[in-house]
């Protein structure tokens, strides 16, 4: 995700509270999750994107994770995080 990914986690129009709160519950996901969690597969302009003005902006993350049962099958299960603001 590269430049994109940072963006993804700064929630830059957030209040303080709401951003402690979002990073922390990624960082948590990210963290608990380790190597089950599955790269995100969407383009970089569309993981983050604002409009021409720069007055709005939003972030998108789709992600999936990818588990296995005791009977080692292996299954994925999506999830999604967005987040707007204008």
């Amino acid at each position: 995700m590269e430049h994109h990914e940072s963006k993804f986690k700064e929630f830059p129009y957030a209040s303080d509270p709401y951003r402690e709160l979002m990073v922390e519950l990624v960082s948590t996901m990210e963290n608990r999750l380790g190597e089950s969690l599955l790269p995100c597969t969407l383009p970089s302009h569309v993981q983050y994107f604002e409009n021409e003005s720069a007055t709005a902006h939003a972030s998108l993350y789709l992600g999936s994770l990818q588990l296995t049962h005791r009977r080692s099958v292996e299954y994925y299960k999506p999830f999604s995080i967005f987040e707007t603001f204008n």
